[in-house]
């Protein structure tokens, strides 16, 4: 069975080449790399054309700037393999993950396989953030996705650590939103829809590389103003579900840590203390976001995210500026 292993690239000249070399080198052959150049100022696509001469197997194709999604969905046109794989281009494969990762789908049976990743940040740091405690999950049932909303942070709600089925979703035409945070969460949830059953392994095959350039660290305070679009976007998933209620309560509490998500991206823009301070005291006055998350089921929230249900819910703006603080300070030392 083939895989189609698709490369967003964006302005990463810096680390495209070690990604691609990642691809080339899998110990799995039957893969076809697909590398989208999405608009680069840089030289990644004159490297990306470089590497396409030196492997058949690989192809590459350049659009105007469009953002993420556009682009997986372009590699998700061209893809011709049986199932498929995202890497990001500051990112890479562990060299026999293509190869456990297709083993493990037993000849087809699985329309997904989690394993775990790591995360390597500038200090050359490793953490392994991904709880697997079950071999198999059945997919496609209100119960699944619930199931998701409460503990899918476990596994990862991220497309990083997970290869997927083509045919799944060629048949039901599933495309990546076009939405500046949580697209890949969307595209997860509405695979898992449709899909019948997941497999899970325990081996660390993907590297994640937290980078200066990342997101996390370049994205600008505004983007927190796309939460409530993403919020909205959770509830489309259950729309006509029978048990709406505890879906909306799913929600809410999988909403809590998104929250903090966006805590931590307005902590690591460029503004000094005392605009970040400003920008949660008026962010907290706005009732969407306390609306989406004050329905959780706080019993279903770690100690770090009840603080950051409490913090929202009694409007201390100062108390999570600090908690941020702190979490960072942690992560990085």
């Amino acid at each position: 069975m083939k895989i189609s292993l698709i490369i967003p690239v964006y302005n990463k000249e810096d680390f495209v080449v070690r990604c691609i070399d990642s691809l080339i080198n899998q110990t799995y052959e039957d893969i076809e790399i697909i590398a989208i150049d999405d608009g680069s100022t840089d030289d990644s696509l004159k490297i990306l054309n470089e590497l396409e001469k030196k492997d058949q197997r690989m192809k590459v194709f350049h659009q105007d700037n469009a953002g993420v999604s556009v682009a997986r969905n372009r590699g998700l046109l061209e893809a011709t393999g049986d199932y498929v794989y995202f890497i990001d281009g500051d990112d890479y494969l562990i060299k026999d993950a293509c190869e456990k990762m297709i083993k493990a789908t037993n000849n087809g049976i699985y329309d997904m396989v989690i394993c775990k990743y790591q995360i390597e940040n500038s200090n050359g740091r490793v953490n392994v953030p991904v709880e697997i405690n079950k071999q198999e999950w059945d997919t496609g049932t209100e119960k699944a996705v619930i199931d998701f909303y409460y503990t899918g942070r476990k596994i990862g709600t991220g497309i990083a650590n997970k290869m997927f089925s083509m045919k799944i979703i060629r048949e039901n035409n599933l495309q990546f939103p076009k939405l500046k945070i949580g697209e890949d969460t969307i595209f997860i949830i509405e695979f898992l829809k449709k899909s019948n059953r997941w497999y899970f392994i325990n081996d660390v095959l993907y590297s994640y590389c937290m980078n200066n350039d990342s997101v996390m660290h370049t994205v600008d305070i505004s983007i927190v103003d796309n939460m409530i679009e993403l919020m909205n976007a959770y509830n489309n998933t259950i729309v006509g579900f029978e048990d709406i209620k505890e879906a909306r309560i799913a929600i809410s509490t999988f909403c809590v840590r998104d929250v903090f998500t966006i805590s931590k991206f307005a902590y690591n823009s460029k503004t000094k203390f005392k605009d970040r301070y400003r920008w949660f005291r008026n962010e907290m006055k706005k009732k969407e976001i306390y609306n989406f998350i004050n329905e959780a089921n706080i019993s279903k929230l770690s100690f770090k995210f009840k603080v950051v249900y409490w913090c929202w819910k009694y409007k201390l703006p100062l108390m999570i500026v600090l908690m941020v603080k702190m979490y960072k300070l942690t992560v990085n030392n």
